[in-house]
């Protein structure tokens, strides 16, 4: 998975990062700025405001939410769509299958 940087956020490599976590953390708490840190090359983490983490988290939870009930109505469709048949009848073939 590619993460596209946000052109606002400021994009730091680790090191410098280390250098300056207080501006950083200073700036996501106050001025709501987030920041790309980057390891080698790559983006390893980014620091952003609490609030906008708790918005992620919910809007996690309720990806979660709608994963789950997808499955389930998908369930719920192929349940529909298969043969069913009683308990009783399901026993007797088998016991048939079993006694050729």
């Amino acid at each position: 998975m590619t993460l596209d940087i946000d052109q606002e956020a400021m994009t730091i490599n680790l090191t410098k990062a280390r250098e300056i976590l207080g501006d950083i953390v200073a700036r996501a708490s106050h001025g709501g700025e987030r920041t790309y840190i980057t390891r080698n090359g790559k983006i390893a983490a980014v620091v952003v405001p609490a609030e906008q983490m708790k918005e992620i988290d919910q809007l996690l939870e309720r990806l979660e939410d709608l994963e789950d009930t997808i499955t389930a109505l998908e369930f719920d469709l192929n349940r529909e769509n298969e043969k069913t048949q009683p308990l009783s009848e399901f026993i007797r073939e088998l016991e048939a299958e079993d006694n050729t």
